[in-house]
């Protein structure tokens, strides 16, 4: 959050925040009863939402610690959340596949939707007025969120056989990124409707993410490796070995000097995406 703080959710029902420069624990978050799933940020990093197995959505003042909100509205389990940049809206999805897109100031959810063909990934476009959908048959739907009450779908994006695991969308408003559990990753335009398959040794991708100059992406996989790509190219530049076990999530700094990533070998760590080489482990 800001580049200075990175927030960790985990199975004991607490969110850790911790100082990047020193790897210190700076303030433990409690409210949530049950695993805390997923988090999301808006940029400046003053607003952080979180969400589990205990079915609502916990709005926090990132600077305080102190919960603003508490969005009760789904009753099934959360499985991902996406906050909007200037941290007005936000996007979740349960396993119910429903899903819900909120004002993050009132609290009041502008509409509940049901995702086409089993969703389970979701993420905002840069802009806010577009919502991309992974499903298990692997299409991807694009959504034009733009009349928040009233979401429509505006594109459906086919080439993947298996189940998508994650997207993510560019700062250039065009490319979308999607990664299945067979291991195909791809770029799409969504102008078009292309897309390119990136060579990848991953059994499986868990995560993606764009770097903020919109130049790189980090894929995340079964295989405990995490690869950077430069998008133009689609050349790998970097493979970072370190995690034992599948690699959840990542995520660029705002700076898009370093990146973080979290596995299942209970390890959180710090990259320099320049040399592709490790910083800090938490």
């Amino acid at each position: 959050m800001g580049g200075t703080v990175l927030a960790t959710g985990s199975h004991d029902r607490t969110i850790g925040l911790w100082d990047v420069a020193s790897g210190e624990l700076r303030q433990r978050l409690r409210g949530h009863t049950k695993i805390v799933r997923s988090l999301a940020t808006d940029a400046a990093g003053e607003i952080l939402i979180s969400g589990g197995l205990d079915e609502f959505i916990l709005v926090w003042d990132a600077a305080t610690g102190e919960i603003r909100r508490r969005l009760t509205e789904h009753k099934a389990h959360l499985n991902l959340l996406a906050c909007w940049r200037d941290g007005q809206r936000a996007v979740s999805l349960d396993v119910n596949e429903t899903i819900s897109i909120w004002d993050l100031h009132t609290g009041r959810r502008f509409h509940r939707f049901t995702s086409y063909r089993n969703g389970v990934v979701i993420t905002f476009g840069p802009d806010g007025n577009l919502l991309v959908c992974g499903s298990q048959n692997g299409t991807l739907y694009l959504w034009d969120i733009s009349q928040p009450a009233a979401p429509r779908v505006q594109t459906q994006l086919r080439g993947h056989t298996r189940r998508i695991r994650n997207v993510a969308f560019n700062g250039d408003g065009i490319t979308v990124a999607s990664g299945d559990l067979g291991g195909e990753l791809r770029l799409w335009s969504i102008v078009d409707g292309s897309s390119r398959i990136l060579s990848t040794q991953q059994p499986g991708i868990l995560d993606l993410t764009f770097s903020p100059d919109q130049q790189y992406l980090a894929s995340a996989g079964i295989s405990g490796v995490i690869d950077l790509w430069e998008v133009s190219s689609g050349r790998r530049v970097h493979s970072l070995r370190g995690h034992t076990n599948n690699v959840m999530a990542c995520a660029f700094s705002p700076d898009g000097r370093q990146l973080v990533s979290c596995g299942m070998d209970r390890t959180v760590r710090l990259w320099d995406v320049a040399r592709g080489a490790p910083l800090q482990v938490l």
